[in-house]
C-alpha cells in the first residue's frame, strides 16, 4: 500500500496591520499657527493646519483651499516639535508670496517645464524629457520657493530649518547606499548662502560626491544663491538661474531621490483653475523673456523696442516659440502641459501663439466727402425744396422771383474722398473639420491656424466673426460673436468623417444677415472642396443640389458681399478656374510656412480699398 500524501496546510497571511491613526495636533497649535502668520500677514484669511496623511509630505498646502497639512506624527516621531511654528511659518509663505495664487504656481510650472526641455537637449539629455513633461520634475519649483521663504525667515526660525533639514538629509549608515548629489548640492545652497559650517547639512560623503562631479561645487553655489537673491524681482529669472547648476547632475540624479527635499515632496500645490486663469497660465510670467535672455548669454534688460511693429510678410511663417520648440506646436505643447491645463485651453494657447506672430491691418476704408463746396446753380421748379432756393443769385439775376418762371437753386460740390475709418470686417468662416484634417486639439491643423488669423484680423477691427465648421454634419455658431473667446472655441470643433461642404448654410446664412452688413464668406479645406463642388449632395426644399450650389454661390459672391476660398491644393487644378468662373475668389497654399504672405493677400482680396492708411487714387 502507498502511504497517502500528507498535504501541507496553506500559508496564511498575517493580516495587514491597521493603518495608525493621524496624530492630533498639539494643544497650542492656534498660538503658533497665530505668531507664524504674524510673520507674514494677519490679514489673509487661512484655515487651520490639519494633520498631514500623504507619505514623504512634512508639510503642504492647497491654494485654492486655503488649506495647510502638517505631518505632526513625523515631528513628534523625531523630536521636531519645537520646529511646527517654523514649519507653520513656511507654508504661510506659499500661500502669501511664494507663489501666492495657482494661477502663478500653474504659469511657473509651465515655464520650469519648457526651460528643463530646452536646457535637457541643449546638454545631450533628452531622455529627462518625458520625466519633466510627466510633471516628475515640478518639485524644484518648489525647492525654489522654499530656499526664498527659509531665507526671509531666517532671522527668526534659522535653527528651527536647520534641525528640520539635517533629519531629511541624514545620510544613510549603509555605506551601499549611494549619496544624492541633487539633495546635497540643494542643502550646499544653505551652507553657503547661510554661512554655516561645512558639513552642517550636507554629509561627508554627499560632499565628496559633488567634488567628483563638480570641484568647486560650494562655489558655485554660494555664487548661484547670491544671483537668486539678488533677482527677487524676477521669478523666472531666479528659477533659471537655480537650474543652471543642475548640469552636472541632470544626467544622474532620480526624481524620486532628489523630491525629498522639498518639505512638501513632490506634491503640487493643490487645487484647479478656472477657466479664465488657465487661459492666463499661457500668458507670459513677468521677467520671462528676460530669464530666457540670460540662459542664451544676451544682454539682461527690458528688451529694445523693434523700430516698427511685425506685418504680415512672405518671409516664412510662425516657427517655434520660446519653450515650444520645433515640429507639431500643438502636439508639443500638450506634452508640456500634461495635468497643468485643460487639452483644450493647451491647444487654444499654441494656436493664439502662432496666430499672433502674422499681424494683418484691415485697410482703411475711403469716407466721402462733405458737400459743402458751392457749384453752380440751376432752375428750381415745382416739387423741389423751398430750403433749396438761392434768393441771392435770383434776385442778382432777375430782379422779382416768379416761382416756377426764374428762381435758381444752388448746386453742392463734393470734396474728393478721403481716408476714413477701418472697415468692421463680418468675417463668416467655414472651416474643414472632416477626417482628412488632424484634429487640432491633439495635433496642428493648418486650417485652424488660418481661421485664428482670419478671426484675430476681424475682431481687432472691430467686427464679428461666425464660424461654421463642417463634415459630413456642420456645427455653426448661432450668431456673429464680438468675443474671441466663443470664435476661437469655436474653431477648435472637430467631427472626422466624411466631407459635405453646406451650401444649405451659405444660402440661409445669406437670407438672415442680408440686411446687416457686408459679409465675407472664407472656405477653409483642402482638395476635398474640389469634389464638394462637383458633386456635392447638400439639398434644400426647393432646390435639386445644382441649383442650390448656383444659387449659393450667386448669393454669396453678390456684391458687397464675397466668398473667399483658401484651399490647399496646386494652383493648375482645372477645378480651381471653373470655382473662379463661377464668381469665387480662390487663394491656394502650398504649405504653413507660406501663411503670412498668402494672410496678407488675402486681406487685400477681402479689402480692395487699399493698403493700410493708404488713399486709393
Amino acid at each position: 500500500m502507498s502511504r497517502a500524501r500528507r498535504r501541507k496546510p496553506a500559508a496564511v497571511t498575517p493580516p495587514a496591520p491597521p493603518p495608525s491613526p493621524p496624530v492630533e495636533p498639539p494643544e497650542d497649535l492656534d498660538d503658533r499657527w497665530h505668531a507664524a502668520r504674524a510673520q507674514w500677514s494677519l490679514a489673509v484669511e487661512l484655515k487651520r493646519p490639519l494633520p498631514a496623511k500623504q507619505p514623504g509630505v512634512v508639510a503642504c498646502i492647497d491654494l485654492q483651499t486655503r488649506q495647510t497639512w502638517v505631518d505632526f506624527g513625523l515631528l513628534k516621531h523625531h523630536g521636531l516639535e519645537a520646529c511646527l511654528e517654523a514649519l507653520c511659518a513656511h507654508e504661510v509663505g506659499h500661500h502669501i508670496r511664494y507663489p501666492n495664487t495657482l494661477l502663478e504656481a500653474y504659469r511657473l510650472t509651465r515655464f520650469l517645464r519648457e526651460e528643463l526641455i530646452d536646457l535637457s537637449t541643449l546638454w545631450g539629455v533628452p531622455g529627462q524629457i518625458p520625466l519633466v513633461q510627466a510633471g516628475r520634475w515640478d518639485f524644484l519649483l518648489n525647492l525654489v520657493f522654499d530656499l526664498l521663504i527659509n531665507t526671509d525667515l531666517k532671522p527668526h526660525y534659522q535653527d528651527a530649518f536647520v534641525a528640520l533639514y539635517r533629519h531629511l538629509s541624514a545620510e544613510s549608515p549603509d555605506p551601499a547606499v549611494a549619496p544624492d548629489p541633487l539633495f546635497g548640492w540643494y542643502m550646499g545652497l544653505y551652507e553657503e548662502g547661510w554661512y554655516l559650517p561645512r558639513n552642517t547639512l550636507v554629509g561627508p560623503r554627499t560632499d565628496a560626491r559633488l567634488i567628483e562631479l563638480r570641484p568647486d561645487w560650494r562655489v558655485a553655489a554660494g555664487a548661484a544663491f547670491q544671483h537668486i537673491r539678488g533677482n527677487g524681482g524676477n521669478r523666472c529669472l531666479q528659477i533659471t538661474r537655480f537650474l543652471f547648476d543642475l548640469q552636472p547632475l541632470w544626467a544622474s540624479a532620480p526624481a524620486e531621490s532628489g523630491c525629498k527635499a522639498s518639505l512638501e515632496g513632490g506634491r503640487p500645490f493643490g487645487g484647479t483653475l478656472s477657466p479664465d486663469d488657465a487661459r492666463r497660465v499661457f500668458q507670459p510670467a513677468p521677467g520671462e523673456a528676460e530669464a530666457r535672455r540670460w540662459r542664451r548669454g544676451d544682454a539682461v534688460g527690458p528688451p529694445k523696442k523693434a523700430a516698427g511693429g511685425p506685418r504680415a510678410s512672405g518671409r516664412g511663417g510662425p516657427s517655434g516659440q520660446p519653450g515650444v520648440g520645433e515640429g507639431d506646436p500643438v502636439r508639443t505643447l500638450q506634452d508640456v502641459m500634461q495635468g497643468l491645463c485643460p487639452p483644450v485651453e493647451v491647444a487654444l494657447a499654441a494656436y493664439r501663439r502662432m496666430a499672433r506672430r502674422v499681424t494683418l491691418d484691415i485697410p482703411r476704408s475711403l469716407v466721402a466727402g462733405e458737400s459743402d463746396t458751392p457749384g453752380p446753380t440751376e432752375p428750381w421748379d415745382f416739387g423741389d425744396r423751398l430750403e433749396e432756393i438761392d434768393w441771392l443769385s435770383t434776385l442778382a439775376r432777375s430782379g422779382r422771383p416768379v416761382p416756377g418762371l426764374n428762381l435758381e437753386k444752388r448746386t453742392w460740390l463734393v470734396e474728393d474722398p478721403r481716408p476714413g475709418e477701418r472697415a468692421s470686417p463680418w468675417i463668416e468662416i467655414y472651416v474643414d473639420c472632416s477626417g482628412s484634417m488632424p484634429d487640432p486639439v491633439q495635433h496642428f491643423n493648418f486650417a485652424i491656424l488660418a481661421g485664428f488669423i482670419l478671426a484675430d484680423a476681424a475682431l481687432q477691427n472691430g467686427g464679428r466673426v461666425r464660424v461654421v465648421s463642417y463634415s459630413h454634419t456642420h456645427r455653426a455658431m448661432p450668431d456673429f460673436v464680438t468675443s474671441e473667446r466663443h470664435a476661437h472655441a469655436g474653431l477648435l470643433t472637430y467631427v472626422g468623417g466624411g466631407t459635405r461642404f453646406p451650401w444649405d448654410v451659405v444660402y440661409t446664412s445669406h437670407g438672415r444677415w442680408r440686411r446687416a452688413a457686408a459679409i465675407h464668406r472664407v472656405v477653409i479645406s483642402d482638395s476635398d472642396f474640389l469634389s464638394n463642388f462637383l458633386y456635392s449632395d447638400v439639398v434644400m426644399p426647393g432646390f435639386t443640389s445644382p441649383e442650390l450650389v448656383t444659387a449659393a454661390l450667386a448669393v454669396a459672391t453678390q456684391t458687397p458681399n464675397s466668398l473667399v476660398l483658401l484651399l490647399q491644393v496646386p494652383p493648375t487644378a482645372p477645378e480651381v478656374s471653373r470655382l473662379r468662373d463661377a464668381g469665387a475668389r480662390v487663394v491656394t497654399v502650398g504649405g504653413w510656412s507660406d501663411l503670412p504672405a498668402v494672410a496678407r493677400d488675402l486681406v487685400k482680396i477681402l479689402f480692395p480699398v487699399a493698403d493700410s492708411g493708404s488713399r486709393t487714387p
